[in-house]
């Protein structure tokens, strides 16, 4: 079962991480094609977007992987059919509900966001026009969205991740581009290019819609005949007990972005400080992306504990908590460190030269693991039935970044709006941690043991790069010599990280067998040197 989790995590981790990759190398050409503002008037719109979409499946798809994952193992598979038939109404009723609510307050968001400020470039009106207009895929994403939920649920997670994929491909492929032929044959200006940017959301969300719903189809005509126990109603109350305190979790994760989005221009004009477009368009559509690349894996654990999760007070149970605490940290410690020692040339790198994107990136890096752990105690208390513990958990971190980010960002800038993300992610992480240890009373010694080690060789390895780069002054150095010196320190570095895990013993107890570097040797030397 720990295997199963595992491979579920990392299935869904590489679906997720692969279609961000893809949004990456989408990122930074738009940047490149795009004015700063423009990439502001486009958060502009994903951030409420992103709010609406999670009211608009209501948190459906995660209560329905969890039901169809108890089902499977009450061998009731063929009811997913029957599920989605009814469901799919009640979805497509709750997406027409928050497009016409999303499209009639576009104005009242627009003028809180940017309106009556005469430092800032992008207008009421254009801030309107992109929310209406991306108001418009909240007729398509959630019947999408419970598509993958019912994959999710009969554990054929790589369909999903292939969804994921595609969407973004075929998104990623519209917005460069209609934004590369609008910006170098009809010389426009950056607002129609974002207007056909945010749209690209509803074209990419239909095709892949129709494609995983043909799919669908065939599974579905696969399983009919393996019905297997005698009909029954499915009470609906079920999922919705699931699904209610899944969509408000999700609901609270997009209230730390929406806060910085209402608050960032306000808050900029109050303390006397310039440019609040220019940097909030570095810190959300640059940064931000970047940053939550590897949070992925965080997200795949939750996902994965719902369905492969043991048995509340098991002993396999508490084993997966300890494994997926500690693999998360394990994975996502280094990159952390890596990006802040070398946030100036990756930032330079893959976004060009700016004033504020390297300072920017390196206070950001360290949000990935509070935010991943964030992730993974959700799908841990949502598998305890503590879901509604963790939501007044979440709601105190909320409270915090709510009160803290307009003084912050007044005093601290683009800082302040970070550290309050800090602290509003990790009070809910302390929290959930304490709840879990004392209620599945687990043994916390050799993991806090391994968590110690692994921080001390990040630090150490991180000291030592830090040198590395100042003595031979990598700043100056052209850019494609630059890229090169990068990627060679970033591959050392995980190798030294990785000797240094192997050596204290850490890797064994991840991966639960003794690993043998001798054996690798000769393993290699039969596989490149045989005759």
């Amino acid at each position: 079962m720990e295997r199963s989790l595992v491979k579920s995590a990392f299935r869904l981790t590489a679906g997720v991480f692969i279609s961000r990759i893809i949004g990456m190398l989408y990122v930074f050409l738009f940047a490149r094609l795009v004015v700063p503002e423009g990439l502001a008037l486009y958060s502009y719109a994903y951030i409420p977007y992103g709010l609406f979409l999670d009211l608009a499946t209501l948190g459906i798809p995660t209560g329905m992987t969890r039901l169809i994952a108890e089902q499977r193992e009450e061998e009731k598979i063929a009811f997913s059919a029957w599920l989605y038939r009814r469901v799919r109404r009640l979805s497509f009723f709750f997406g027409v509900a928050m497009f016409l609510t999303l499209f009639w307050l576009s104005f009242p968001l627009a003028h809180l966001i940017v309106g009556g400020r005469a430092e800032v470039e992008n207008r009421v009106e254009d801030v309107r026009l992109v929310i209406q207009l991306i108001s418009l895929a909240l007729l398509i994403i959630p019947n999408l969205s419970l598509l993958r939920g019912i994959f999710n649920g009969l554990k054929r997670t790589s369909v999903t991740a292939f969804s994921q994929v595609f969407e973004q491909i075929v998104r990623v492929g519209f917005i460069l581009i209609s934004a590369y032929v609008l910006t170098r044959f009809f010389d426009v200006s950056y607002r129609p290019v974002v207007a056909l940017a945010v749209l690209a959301a509803s074209l990419s969300g239909a095709v892949t819609w129709f494609i995983l719903s043909l799919h669908y189809r065939r599974l579905r005509q696969s399983i009919a005949g393996n019905r297997g126990g005698k009909p029954m109603i499915l009470p609906i109350k079920r999922i919705l007990a699931y699904a209610l305190p899944a969509v408000l979790i999700t609901f609270l994760f997009g209230v730390f972005n929406l806060v910085d989005t209402l608050t960032f221009n306000r808050a900029f004009s109050f303390g006397g400080h310039a440019h609040s477009e220019v940097q909030y368009a570095t810190y959300t559509f640059e940064v931000q992306k970047l940053v939550y690349l590897p949070l992925s894996l965080g997200v795949s654990f939750g996902t994965s504990f719902m369905v492969h999760g043991e048995d509340h007070r098991s002993d396999r149970l508490r084993h997966q908590i300890t494994q997926a605490i500690e693999m998360v940290f394990f994975v996502l410690w280094p990159i952390i460190l890596l990006l802040m020692v070398f946030s100036k040339e990756v930032y330079h790198l893959l976004f060009g030269t700016t004033i504020y994107g390297p300072q920017i990136l390196f206070t950001a890096a360290p949000l990935i693991l509070p935010f991943a752990l964030l992730h993974l105690f959700s799908g841990i208390m949502q598998r305890l039935d503590r879901e509604w513990t963790f939501i007044r958990y979440l709601l105190i971190g909320v409270v915090l970044k709510v009160v803290l980010n307009i003084p912050l960002l007044m005093m601290f800038e683009t800082s302040g709006a970070i550290l309050s993300s800090y602290l509003g992610f990790m009070v809910p992480v302390g929290l959930s941690g304490i709840r879990v240890v004392r209620e599945q009373q687990l043994k916390t010694t050799f993991m806090v043991r391994r968590l110690v080690a692994l921080t001390l060789i990040g630090i150490i390895l991180s000291g030592l790069f830090w040198r590395i780069k100042a003595m031979f002054s990598i700043d100056d150095w052209s850019r494609w010599w630059q890229v090169l010196a990068v990627g060679g320190l970033a591959s050392l570095y995980s190798i030294l990280y990785l000797l240094g895990c192997y050596g204290l013993g850490v890797l064994d107890c991840l991966f639960h067998r003794r690993l043998d570097l001798h054996d690798w040797f000769n393993k290699g030397k039969r596989l490149f040197i045989r005759s």
